[in-house]
């Protein structure tokens, strides 16, 4: 399930490094390559919201390999496609198929073990998912341009294909469909705030929405805009930038129970802003070492951010309330991973793709300054949550103790997924 996850992500953010490439090759402009990016967030919500909880109903492994089946027909879309609507069709169906999927994957993860065990699980899988996001533009954009074909934006794509049918044949048994109106077996109230946490949760949700903004423009057109830029740099490069914020993302994990969730939202707020300086001076276009050493700022601000803020929402959302404040901050981290591209889409009626997305940049610049002041009111009055329990693990701990975890959760589940039991973790 881990790795359907990751396959899922992995599809979903591969084409980053191409559209250049099918720019050039289809003479699109830059208003529709922005379409193109935005009918990605325009259909993952109302996919995550609508069809997610299917999963509840028809069985969700079942909902997990209908979403892995989508996206193997988005991918096809990309590979055969030799027009825009192509495209289009391609991002929508990436789109449907990860909103889709994702909640069943992430409660399958987080059900199949006790629940002591059900946490870092359920952190396995979100790691993964990470991992995904990250290999998805960086494989791609290898082997577009040192895979030996005369079609290599088809190839990977192909290859995504054969990717997908693997992982669903592997997939195996379906468990059978919880009653109605569930998740776990246990009955879901509505989302409501406890008193006092309604102020930390929503600057946590302002923060959330930010990192994920930020991270989002140098997964999309960050890429686009350096290609135009910068001159030819080839499509490796356009994915290493997209892949390294993400990566950068990962190791500032390992800080969060160190510093606290609302020092480590603070911290990653400022290298944020700091990234996004260099996005409105240069809007984009700065010389490649320029650009990646940006991206690697802004994927480890993004770390620090993204995880204190999800850091307050683990603390807040507990007991009956756990499943629905979670569901909505997810809301918002996919609403900020997509936006700010139809926002930006937008601005190219009226400006050049660079300053569209620096102009951009400033926005959200001003909105990171503006998210950190309420942090920094709750980190005087004293609000700590994700304490570290032991002073004296290595700051990378978490990360490791992430990493055993997917790794033991995919051994775990094939036992599980082909009717074996497994001994448990000591």
């Amino acid at each position: 399930m881990a790795v359907a996850l990751a396959s899922l992500a992995f599809g979903a953010n591969m084409a980053g490094p191409l559209y250049p490439g099918y720019q050039a090759r289809l003479g699109f402009d830059d208003l529709t390559l922005t379409v193109i990016y935005a009918v990605y967030a325009v259909v993952s919500v109302p996919a995550l919201l609508v069809l997610g909880p299917l999963g509840d109903r028809i069985g969700r492994v079942r909902m997990v390999r209908a979403g892995l089946v989508v996206a193997a027909l988005g991918s096809v879309c990309f590979a055969i496609g030799d027009g825009v609507a192509w495209l289009v069709a391609g991002r929508a169906l990436q789109g449907i198929a990860l909103g889709a999927a994702t909640g069943a994957g992430m409660a399958v993860l987080a059900d199949t073990v006790s629940s002591t065990r059900r946490r870092r699980f359920a952190a396995a899988g979100a790691l993964a998912f990470l991992a995904g996001t990250a290999a998805g533009p960086g494989l791609t954009g290898l082997v577009a341009e040192f895979a030996p074909a005369p079609a290599p934006h088809a190839t990977v794509h192909l290859l995504h294909v054969v990717l997908v049918a693997v992982v669903s044949v592997r997939l195996g048994r379906t468990p059978g469909p919880l009653p109605v109106g569930t998740l776990g077996g246990r009955p879901q109230a509505a989302p409501q705030l406890p008193v006092g946490s309604r102020e930390p949760f929503l600057a946590a949700m302002a923060n959330g929405f930010v990192s994920w903004a930020v991270a989002g423009l140098f997964l999309g057109l960050v890429p686009s805009v350096l290609a135009r830029g910068a001159g030819d740099v080839g499509t490796a490069a356009l994915g290493a930038v997209a892949a390294l914020v993400v990566l950068a993302s990962l190791p500032a994990q390992g800080l969060l129970t160190r510093l606290g969730a609302v020092r480590a939202q603070r911290y990653g707020l400022g290298l944020l802003g700091t990234g996004l300086v260099v996005l409105v001076v240069s809007g984009g276009s700065a010389p490649l070492p320029v650009v990646l050493g940006t991206a690697a700022v802004a994927g480890f601000g993004h770390g620090l951010a993204y995880g204190g803020a999800h850091g307050v929402v683990e603390t807040i959302a507990v007991g009956d309330r756990a499943a629905g404040l979670t569901a909505t901050a997810y809301v918002v981290y996919y609403l900020g991973a997509g936006l700010p591209t139809v926002a930006v889409g937008l601005l190219t009626a009226v400006l050049p793709l660079g300053s569209a997305t620096g102009a951009l940049a400033g926005v959200l610049l001003v909105a990171a300054v503006a998210a950190a002041v309420p942090t920094r009111r709750f980190a005087v009055a004293g609000t700590r949550v994700h304490r570290r329990t032991d002073a004296e693990d290595s700051p990378l701990g978490d990360v490791a103790d992430l990493i055993r975890g997917m790794l033991w959760g995919m051994h775990q589940a094939n036992g599980i997924l082909h009717g074996r039991t497994t001994p448990g973790r000591s």
